[in-house]
C-alpha cells in the first residue's frame, strides 16, 4: 500500500509474563506461530530475569496485569529501565476506566488489552505497538 509502513513484523521478540499456564501456553504458541520469538514467564520475577539475562532487544512485554510476586505495572517499569524502546502491552480483566484512571495507559508505548480476547485481536495489538517505534515522532 503506498504510503503505508512496510516494516515486517514477526521477527521481533516478545517477553510473555502471565500466570495461568493454560493461557501462557495458548498466547506463546500463538505467537510462536505468526513468527516472534518468545520469551515466557510464569510471574513478574521471572520475566524481570529474563529480561535482565537476555542478551538482545526484547521489542514488546505482554503482561497480565495482577500477578504474584512483581505485579504487571511494576514489572514493565523495570523491564523498561533494561530496554528502553519496548513497548508494554497489558492484559486485564479489569475495566479500561479504572486503568486509565491510574494513568497506566498515558504512555505512548503502553496499551490495554482486555481479557477474554481473541488470539488475533492480540495479534494486532502487538504489531499496532510495534509499528509505533517506525513511525518518526
Amino acid at each position: 500500500m503506498a504510503g503505508k509502513n512496510t516494516a515486517v513484523f514477526g521477527s521481533e521478540t516478545v517477553l510473555l509474563a502471565e500466570d495461568q499456564s493454560s493461557i501462557r501456553s495458548v498466547l506463546r504458541e500463538f505467537l510462536d506461530s505468526k513468527g516472534y520469538k518468545v520469551l515466557e514467564a510464569q510471574n513478574g520475577s521471572e520475566a524481570l530475569a529474563l529480561a535482565e539475562r537476555h542478551p538482545g532487544a526484547i521489542d514488546v512485554l505482554v503482561t497480565d496485569v495482577i500477578m504474584p510476586q512483581i505485579r504487571g505495572l511494576e514489572l514493565a517499569k523495570r523491564v523498561t529501565e533494561l530496554h528502553p524502546d519496548i513497548c508494554v502491552i497489558f492484559m486485564s480483566g479489569h475495566s479500561e476506566d479504572a486503568l486509565l484512571e491510574n494513568q497506566l495507559l498515558a504512555d505512548r508505548n503502553l496499551t490495554l488489552i482486555q481479557k477474554p480476547f481473541e488470539l488475533e485481536e492480540l495479534d494486532q495489538k502487538v504489531r499496532e505497538s510495534l509499528s509505533r517505534d517506525f513511525s518518526p515522532s
